[in-house]
């Protein structure tokens, strides 16, 4: 009896960490939610390229200078997604919804890999998954990396999670594989 009060006790003790993953991950969404302009390097530039390959040609003053020519290339996830974006929402709106994806991709990746290896998120998780959304390679505005990151690290996670199953293994890892290359190449390699 004295075993099972202590696992009670431990589970109600741990019931309030519960959300701690859900601040963290507020509280690294809030500069995109707040700041007018994010300082950001290279993100409004890609951010550009996403609302030219949305207009695909219809602006006149666009179709002069920028011609659209999609092919299978290693660095095309949020290419597909911010056009997506771009198409359904002001500039601005889905710029902000690409950082967003942006940040919460690695921040997600972390956890999701903490938990197939734990079988918790545990404090040091949550915190070192808030510093990963937000390091310099998002300073450096690099949406496509971060994105292929968030995959590749929840595609890990489920790789390890299908360890006494190779053939789940291997139904994860040829479609996970091709969405990350296809992503970003060189996350592909790491």
């Amino acid at each position: 009896m004295g075993a099972d009060t202590t696992i009670v006790a431990a589970g109600r003790a741990s019931a309030p960490w519960r959300a701690w993953p859900w601040l963290v991950a507020a509280l690294c969404l809030v500069p995109v939610l707040t700041a007018p302009v994010l300082p950001l390097i290279d993100f409004y530039a890609h951010a550009f390229r996403y609302a030219i390959l949305a207009d695909a040609g219809r602006d006149p003053w666009l179709a002069e200078n920028y011609r659209v020519a999609w092919s299978l290339l290693p660095n095309l996830g949020l290419d597909a997604i911010g056009a997506a974006l771009f198409r359904v929402l002001p500039p601005l709106a889905a710029a902000r919804m690409v950082a967003l994806i942006a940040i919460a991709a690695p921040f997600a990746g972390v956890l999701v890999l903490a938990r197939c290896l734990r079988g918790q998120v545990g404090t040091l998780s949550v915190a070192l998954a808030g510093i990963l959304a937000h390091s310099f390679i998002l300073g450096w505005g690099f949406a496509n990396f971060l994105l292929g990151l968030g995959l590749a690290l929840a595609a890990l996670g489920l790789w390890i999670a299908g360890r006494d199953a190779p053939g789940r293994q291997l139904a994860v890892a040829i479609p996970a594989g091709i969405v990350i290359f296809l992503t970003h190449g060189f996350v592909f390699a790491l």
